[in-house]
């Protein structure tokens, strides 16, 4: 049982916010959040809803692979992206959503 469940089953509270009310420490905190692109150097973008922070630059080429096939080599350029673990999720959450 969550907090928010157990509040509101037994003393018919409204839902804990661990957001910040504070509008001008809320976005430093939203632009302290984060990584930055190691192949653009802009900072990485949350996708809400989810675990994932991507980079959004346009004119990121993203990180380059090399794919060993039959014919030779093949250079292959993968979006950069990294996961959040639990505890970066939630602060994710109560940050941007």
């Amino acid at each position: 049982m969550t907090i928010n469940e157990f509040a509101k089953t037994y003393y018919g509270l409204e839902p804990v916010s661990f957001r910040t009310k504070d509008q001008n420490k809320l976005q430093k905190q939203r632009e302290k959040f984060g990584r930055i692109c190691p192949v653009c150097k802009q900072p990485m973008a949350y996708i809400s809803g989810t675990n994932v922070l991507a980079c959004k630059n346009e004119n990121c080429s993203g990180r380059e692979r090399t794919i060993k096939t039959d014919e030779g080599e093949k250079k292959v350029y993968s979006p950069v992206f990294h996961m959040l673990d639990e505890n970066g999720f939630k602060i994710a959450q109560n940050l941007f959503d």
